[in-house]
Parts: C-alpha cells; structure tokens; sequence
C-alpha cells in the first residue's frame, strides 16, 4: 500500500505544480494588460469630437490637428488634480518666426478638469519652448496690427478727446 502512494504522489504534485504555473502565467498576463492599458497605451484619435470628449474626462488619448501647422497632441492624464497634456509643434508649413526655430519643440499644459478646449488656447496653463514661441508669434503680429492701424488709433483718440 505504502508503494502505491508514493507512485500516486509525485503525478498529483506535478498535476498541482502545472495547474499553479498555468494559473501564474493567467495572473501575470492580466497584469500586464492592466498595466499597459494604464500607463502605456493612448487611445488614437481621428477628429476633434473623439479628442474633446477624452480631453473632458482626461482620458489618455493622442490626436493630431492639422493646418497651419500641424500640432500633436497626447492627453497624459491627471497630475495633482490637473489635466496634463503635452503640445508638440511638428510641422509648420508656412508660419512665419516657427518654422526655423520651433520645429519638435513641445509644452506641457496643465488644464482643469472638464476642459473642452486646445490647450494652446490657455497659454496661462502651459510652459515650456513652444508657449515660449507661441507668444513670440502673437506679440509680433500684435505689433504689425498696431502699426498697420495707428493711423486709425490717432483718428479714434483725436476724436474721443
């Protein structure tokens, strides 16, 4: 009887040691998914329907919006209560001052929840080189306006006064 046992043994062992293997490699497997699915994956976006409506919620997603200039945008998720989104400036095709000097060049924005707008829209809320040249463009056609209109501004102030 003893011998028997002995031989019965080391099959249900192994039987046990394959099923606990089996069932390792079915968790691990899960964990990564999670992870990946987590920290990793962005869900692409192909219009700005889909990209406002990750954006609102702060779902990772990426998104592209062309014109001007192309801009890529990748929705990072949430840092200290904030929206974090990072802008890349990737290729400007005719806009003039961007081209040479901010090419691959990017900004982080940290937006509040539930916003539904591009983030280069609320430069308060973003750093780094693009906003630095974003507002370099904006101040330079500010200056081009008023010079183009001053004689306009001196006829309104010579009127109003």
């Amino acid at each position: 009887m003893g011998y028997l046992t002995m031989i019965r043994l080391p099959s249900l062992k192994r039987k046990i040691t394959s099923s606990l293997i089996l069932v390792s490699a079915v968790f691990s497997l899960i964990i990564l998914f999670l992870i990946y699915s987590s920290f990793v994956y962005y869900s692409p976006c192909k219009d700005e329907i889909c990209f406002f409506s990750h954006l609102e919620k702060c779902d990772r997603a990426t998104f592209t919006k062309s014109g001007d200039f192309n801009v890529f945008y990748r929705i990072e998720g949430y840092n200290f209560n904030k929206c974090q989104v990072k802008v890349y400036l990737d290729d400007p095709q005719n806009t003039i001052g961007l081209k040479s000097i901010y090419t691959n060049t990017s900004m982080d924005c940290n937006l509040n929840f539930g916003y539904k707008s591009y983030p280069e829209t609320e430069l308060s809320m973003c750093s780094g080189l693009l906003k630095e040249g974003l507002q370099e463009v904006l101040i330079e056609r500010l200056k081009v306006e008023i010079a183009r209109n001053v004689g306009d501004i001196k006829i309104d102030v010579l009127r109003s006064g």
